[in-house]
């Protein structure tokens, strides 16, 4: 596996500092295997730590008091999470879920800020990416608040698609995955899976679901 050195030379923030700093940013971190399933924090938590994804794919998670979830974001090899403690010093507002088996980097932010704090050009690579961030959140409001649980399930089906590129995927998400992925309950996932079936759009069984007209799930996910 490379030097972590050398892999954070092209993260950013990390890839404003130089080598000296890098191979003590390395020096200083633990390096953890996680398994499916383990909380590196949950929410409500004080929470101080920065993680890199080295490989492995981690879920942000919201839970109401009605024990319905929402995926606010997913962070794959290469993301490195900040602590929202670090810089408001209040609990986490949403859990951080490992979904894959992980490898990560893992630093107490009381070590990793002094190295960073006296680099301008660090820091304004750590402004860009917390705006990025808050952008995301924001897209993700609005696309509750606005975009009704079909289309929501239609763009969600629209993703397996493409991403794997073929008309016939594998049932890889369970219902309530799928219903924390939009906003919304498993009854309603189940509901909706069982209308596009019935209007010939897809084809679900309880292993895989087959697309079968594009233009009406694209019509679907754009609201018509």
């Amino acid at each position: 596996m490379q030097a972590l050195e050398n892999t954070l030379a092209h993260v950013p923030v990390f890839r404003k500092l130089s080598i000296a700093k890098l191979q003590e940013i390395d020096r200083i971190g633990v390096q953890r295997y996680l398994e499916p399933g383990e909380f590196i924090v949950s929410a409500g938590e004080i929470w101080k730590g920065v993680v890199y994804i080295r490989e492995g794919l981690i879920e942000g998670r919201k839970e109401s008091a009605e024990g319905r979830a929402l995926v606010v974001n997913m962070f794959g090899a290469g993301d490195v999470i900040w602590g929202h403690t670090l810089f408001d010093g209040e609990p986490a507002p949403n859990a951080l879920i490992v979904k894959t088996p992980t490898l990560v980097m893992q630093w107490h932010g009381a070590e990793l800020l002094p190295l960073i704090s006296n680099n301008s050009e660090a820091l304004w690579d750590l402004c860009i990416m917390l705006n990025k961030k808050l952008r995301r959140a924001s897209n993700v409001i609005e696309e509750m608040a606005f975009s009704p649980n079909a289309g929501r399930l239609a763009k969600l089906l629209l993703d397996f698609f493409e991403t794997r590129g073929e008309d016939l995927v594998r049932r890889t998400m369970t219902l309530d995955e799928m219903a924390a992925a939009i906003g919304t309950t498993r009854e309603v996932v189940c509901r909706l899976l069982y209308r596009f079936s019935d209007t010939e759009i897809i084809q679900v069984n309880r292993t895989h679901i087959k697309l079968i007209n594009k233009n009406k799930l694209l019509s679907v996910a754009s609201g018509c």
